[in-house]
């Protein structure tokens, strides 16, 4: 909204100036925009903008995962630092923001599961270090080997999409797969410390060309076994499953309340669930 604000600032401008408007503004002594307004939007933005894009990562249908809670968390606390630069209206923002962020993840339980979850995506586990990372490791060591101990006296079941086979019609389709790939929103949180990683690793030698990163890849791929790292793996599931927030069950209630209304009472529960089912997954 206050985007939107800006774009058409000069606009609301001239029409303020307008003759037609003028005088019941002044009849009423309305207020009017001014450039500190405009000033304020700005810095607004500027202090807010890493705040939406957090909530667009925990919100996300996809990849909302709780292992993004604590680097999302340091991200912000870093961003809404007060600095000697910082005007009165940004400090006063960031002062609000920092006392609402101290109120979150209190719990230490809580704590401490959001901070294995963290360690346990492959994105985020060197984001801890020291002490604190080398006791969530132990516990995780723990963790590990009680679930593969729990796992020996069950018989293995085999996975039903093991032997599945790719259509050879949709691999007649390169179009299909040639897409156009954009940053997600934890992408663009955090591209200042992936811009970071590869310059460290430019300086260190010559930054391998994308050609050359899928090959490697693809060898690693190759050569791992189906059962690699089966501990890890399990221990993953049970971390990386745990949703950031709400939002996603919010968002199937509403659905829920499209699909059942007053119009549809006598629909069937089990097509109710259909149509749910696949409005979500569709």
């Amino acid at each position: 909204m206050v985007e939107r604000f800006m774009e058409q600032f000069d606009a609301i401008q001239a029409a303020a100036l307008d003759q037609r408007l003028r005088k019941p503004v002044e009849k009423d002594k309305l207020e009017r925009f001014t450039h500190t307004d405009l000033m304020k939007a700005e810095e607004f933005i500027k202090c807010m903008q890493v705040l939406y894009t957090s909530t667009m990562c925990v919100s996300s249908d996809k990849s909302p995962t709780c292992s993004q809670i604590i680097p999302i968390l340091a991200k912000l606390e870093a961003h809404f630092r007060r600095c000697d630069e910082d005007s009165f209206f940004t400090s006063s923002i960031k002062e609000k923001v920092c006392g609402s962020l101290q109120k979150r993840y209190q719990d230490e339980n809580l704590q401490k599961f959001l901070k294995e979850a963290t360690m346990m995506d492959p994105r985020f586990k060197g984001r801890l270090d020291g002490e604190a990372a080398t006791d969530i490791w132990d516990r995780l060591e723990k963790a590990a080997v009680a679930n593969a101990t729990a796992a020996v006296a069950q018989p293995p079941t085999e996975d039903p999409k093991a032997h599945s086979e790719v259509d050879d019609a949709d691999m007649d389709k390169p179009e299909k797969y040639l897409r156009k790939i954009q940053k997600s929103p934890l992408e663009k949180l955090f591209e200042n410390e992936d811009r970071e990683l590869q310059q460290a690793a430019s300086q260190a030698g010559r930054f391998p060309s994308i050609t050359e990163q899928v090959q490697k890849a693809l060898e690693i791929y190759k050569r791992l076994k189906r059962d690699t790292l089966p501990n890890l793996s399990a221990l993953s599931e049970k971390y990386l499953c745990v949703p950031a927030s709400s939002t996603p069950s919010e968002r199937v209630f509403s659905c829920a309340g499209h699909a059942i209304s007053q119009e549809r009472c006598r629909i069937a529960p089990e097509k109710a669930n259909m149509i749910i089912f696949l409005q979500k997954n569709s």
